[in-house]
């Protein structure tokens, strides 16, 4: 849908550095944020970009116009701090790496479940989907 190229499938890189660059962009501008998650996505599935490493990801932050003061800061100490707080929180939660979903107090896992999101969301309108 997005006419990405996508290579590797099998890959599993370590995403941590770029868990982190999220979550300092997340503190930024809607269009920074989406901007940054686009390039990132995009770039990492036609194997143009290292998801750990930092010059390369700091990269993409200036040029979705990040500001980046306190960046180098942020990365060394409370970066990697939010980081693993929120993924003790989404693990506590039963949330784990897949698209994860909480609706009325029920987790979906996995995008398959999306026509039964939208049902419940959408006030059960209409037959269920399943």
């Amino acid at each position: 849908m997005r006419g990405l190229v996508i290579e590797d499938i099998y890959r599993y890189p370590d995403s941590s550095m770029a868990s982190i660059g999220l979550l300092w962009v997340s503190r930024q501008s809607v269009d920074v944020q989406t901007r940054f998650v686009e390039l990132v996505f995009e770039r990492y599935w036609r194997q143009a970009l290292d998801l750990a490493e930092v010059d390369a990801l700091t990269a993409v932050m200036t040029e979705v116009g990040a500001d980046l003061s306190g960046w180098s800061d942020y990365l060394l100490g409370q970066g990697p701090r939010a980081l693993e707080a929120l993924r003790s929180e989404l693990g506590s939660a039963q949330l784990f790496h897949v698209p994860s979903y909480v609706v009325e107090d029920e987790i979906f896992i996995g995008r398959e479940h999306l026509p039964m999101i939208r049902w419940l969301l959408t006030d059960r309108q209409g037959q269920p989907p399943i």
